[in-house]
């Protein structure tokens, strides 16, 4: 489980030459203050993902605290759409991270915001696109996948598909 995965990504970091001292063989000494600067510089990540699984799982919590079980699937199958919005944003903006991050140790701002500004009209581009086949055939597609009437819906879509887009 959950050791052999940490085990199997730490030994990939080292074989790649990115595992901190700490994590090296050697005297097998851990360097805790290695440790300590890598969660450090590791904080702001961990607070992103923590905040982007929070701000993804707690409407599904809400519609389950103050709705019924029915109106629970219902959010679940509208929701599921915008996995994939998220999905295809995440092929568009992973493959950059490195590019960003050495525009911003360059200090190249003008390259930076370029990119950047390419970046925000390619998903701007996806959402509406992808709000405009939701309201043409979003609901009907979703009716037909799940086997459950999502026509009356189409307005609830509308605002996954572009709350999504604004999420990304």
């Amino acid at each position: 489980g959950m050791p052999i995965w940490v085990g199997g990504t730490i030994n990939a970091a080292r074989d790649l030459g990115f595992a901190p001292r700490a994590f090296l063989p050697g005297d097998n000494a851990i360097d805790w203050k290695s440790v300590i600067q890598l969660a450090r510089d590791c904080m702001p990540l961990f607070i992103s993902v923590f905040l982007m699984s929070a701000i993804i799982a707690l409407p599904k919590y809400a519609v389950d605290f103050y709705l019924s079980d029915e109106l629970l699937g219902v959010y679940s199958m509208i929701v599921m759409p915008v996995q994939v919005i998220n999905l295809i944003c995440s092929f568009i903006f992973r493959p950059s991270l490195k590019a960003i991050s050495d525009m911003i140790n360059a200090e190249d701002h003008k390259r930076l915001y370029r990119l950047l500004g390419k970046m925000a009209v390619a998903v701007f581009g996806f959402t509406a696109l992808s709000m405009a086949v939701g309201w043409l055939i979003g609901a009907q597609v979703l009716t037909w996948f799940y086997g459950t009437d999502l026509m009356g819906y189409r307005a609830q879509l509308m605002a996954v598909l572009l709350g999504s887009g604004m999420f990304a």
